[in-house]
């Protein structure tokens, strides 16, 4: 009866092209606010009306599970990963040229958040494989 999942659960409507580039500020923003220690200490952001799909952002605090099981519990929200969704790892230097941009960086690809979101979720599901 005391439970209340408003204060666990937000969305916010970002389905206005104008509003995709804040996405990162959002997100930012979001990750610094406290959680409110008059309620279990956890809180899911559901972004909605990205061109690449929604985005849940959890902020849970480090005391409600280990990090490999809070992986775990994450990853239980996600779908597999499949080899189109892996990450490719950082870009070193050696790759970076001044000049014009190359070809490949001409080419249209999923939006940085996007990207992100599936290294993300790569580096979750090898972080639980390897236990």
């Amino acid at each position: 009866p005391d439970f209340d999942l408003e204060a666990h659960v937000s969305t916010l409507d970002m389905s206005d092209p104008e509003t995709h580039s804040m996405l990162a500020g959002v997100v930012g923003e979001r990750l610094g606010l406290p959680l409110s220690r008059s309620f279990p200490l956890w809180h899911f952001s559901l972004t909605r009306g990205l061109p690449g799909g929604d985005v849940l952002l959890a902020r849970l605090h480090h005391c409600m599970a280990d990090g490999i099981a809070l992986a775990r519990v994450l990853l239980s929200l996600t779908d597999p990963v499949d080899a189109a969704g892996a990450s490719e790892g950082p870009v070193g230097p050696e790759t970076w040229s001044e000049g014009a941009p190359s070809e490949e960086a001409r080419q249209p690809r999923a939006p940085g958040w996007l990207r992100m979101a599936r290294g993300a979720r790569s580096a979750l599901h090898k972080g639980a494989e390897l236990v």
